[in-house]
Formats: structure tokens, sequence, C-alpha cells
């Protein structure tokens, strides 16, 4: 039962990380400001890496993964985006 309340307290963590107020969307553009927004995917690695082959039937740990699992597939549709727009220079058309 322990791991599975510090898989909920890191999910916890990796919400309030990612969870911005409307007026600072823009915060990842603004220099000097919150790196930690950043090491986001590396964060969402590690949870799943350390916790994601718990199956367990906890609300919050149902939750907790369901949460991650929409974080997760944000973090590859920017990723992918990325990668793309630091590859169209030298894609020849």
């Amino acid at each position: 039962m322990d791991r599975v309340n510090l898989a909920c307290s890191e999910a916890e963590d990796i919400r309030a990380l990612l969870s911005w107020p409307k007026q600072d969307f823009d915060i990842a553009l603004r220099p000097g400001n919150r790196y930690d927004v950043y090491l986001a995917p590396i964060f969402l690695i590690r949870w799943w890496i350390r916790f994601g082959s718990l199956h367990v039937e906890d609300e919050d740990l149902i939750r907790a993964r369901k949460d991650l699992k929409t974080y997760s597939l944000y973090a590859f549709a920017v990723l992918i985006i990325v990668l793309f727009l630091a590859c169209l220079p030298t894609l020849r058309w």
C-alpha cells in the first residue's frame, strides 16, 4: 500500500507541475521562469517506469493513471511537433 500512496503522491506533484493558471499559459516561452516545466516529460517517464506495473483497484491510483496517461499523450504530441519543426529546415519538398 506504500507504493500506491507514493504513486498517488508523485502523480499529484506532476499534476501540480503541469497545471498552470490561465494567465500564465505562455510560461514555457518566457526565459528564466519555471525550468521545471521542461522536466515534465522526464517525470512522466519516471512515474511510468516506477509505478506503471501496479495493478491495484485503488480509486486514487486509477485516477492518477488516467490523468498521467492523458499528460503523457500531450507530452508525446508536443515532442513530435517539436521534432518535426526542428527537422523542417532540412526537408526538401
